[in-house]
């Protein structure tokens, strides 16, 4: 099937929020427990690390007091970095966590005692070895299921989008659609992306990270890319509205997630630590 391909060039920012250390909640301060994808659970937040070492964790379960509790895979060979998660729509306890290499893990979650099931793997479809995927949603539209994907892209080359219907039965692909992003905010040679969320009304928001190498300051911007209509087509913003509606200077956010009329942030500044912020819609 043809592929559409389409480049989106971007201006300038439009709103700039400087946050301070107030109002986030730290998590971790150990690297083991970076974390790059949430998505909720119970009174709290599934997220996965994407960590490659054996005895790393790759899931753990962070409670209402901020606790995280690691989660035992249940293969001997676990995934190779584990970048998103994201829940299936209308299946309780199932969700989809995704490696950078474009395969993905369905599994089930018991809520008693957080045992992992492993029901199904597959991979996303038209990638190249160059890519490293970091973020994933899923749309519920009127024709099926579209699941959206992200690539970190590069300075030079932006950052590939995905969307493509899937069938979850037969874990089959079609209409598969690219889009490029080039995203000049924030303005670095060190430039990625780093997670997507959807929210009720089919509008996509992505993180943009980046880290300037003579101080290694870190900055994260947040965009709205697009929106689902209820077909699945993906209608990108307009290359002249694509602007940051919030940057979050000093902070590298890895996850991101709309929830029950609030959006939840994580970050990952390295050696400084895990914070978890909650903001209202």
């Amino acid at each position: 099937m043809k592929v559409g391909l389409k480049y989106f060039y971007i201006g300038l920012p439009m709103f700039l929020f400087c946050q301070s250390v107030h109002g986030w909640m730290p998590i971790h301060e150990e690297n083991p427990y970076s974390i790059s994808g949430m998505v909720p659970f119970k009174n709290g937040y599934i997220v996965v690390h994407d960590n490659e070492g054996d005895d790393s964790p790759r899931v753990s379960y962070i409670d209402h007091n901020f606790q995280t509790n690691n989660l035992i895979w249940p293969e001997a060979i676990p995934p190779n970095g584990l970048e998103a998660a994201v829940k299936i729509p209308n299946r309780n306890n199932r969700f989809i966590f995704l490696e950078g290499s474009g395969k993905c893990y369905e599994i089930n979650i018991d809520p008693k005692d957080f045992r992992i099931d492993l029901l199904s793997t597959f991979v996303l479809p038209q990638l190249t070895e160059n890519m490293s995927l970091k973020g994933m949603a899923i749309f519920p539209s009127g024709q099926g299921w579209v699941i959206a994907y992200i690539d970190q892209g590069t300075i030079s080359h932006g950052s590939t989008f995905f969307t493509a219907f899937f069938d979850q039965d037969k874990k089959s692909f079609s209409e598969v659609t690219q889009f490029i992003f080039d995203l000049p905010k924030p303005n670095s040679n060190n430039i990625k992306m780093t997670d997507l969320t959807l929210k009720k009304d089919g509008s996509l928001w992505s993180t943009v990270f980046s880290i300037t190498k003579y101080d290694e300051s870190f900055s994260t911007s947040i965009y709205e890319l697009g929106q689902f209509n209820h077909a699945g087509t993906f209608i990108p913003t307009h290359r002249d509205l694509l602007k940051p509606i919030m940057v979050f200077d000093g902070h590298k956010l890895e996850a991101i997630l709309f929830h029950k009329g609030h959006f939840v942030l994580i970050t990952d500044n390295e050696n400084i630590g895990k914070a978890m912020k909650v903001m209202g819609e």
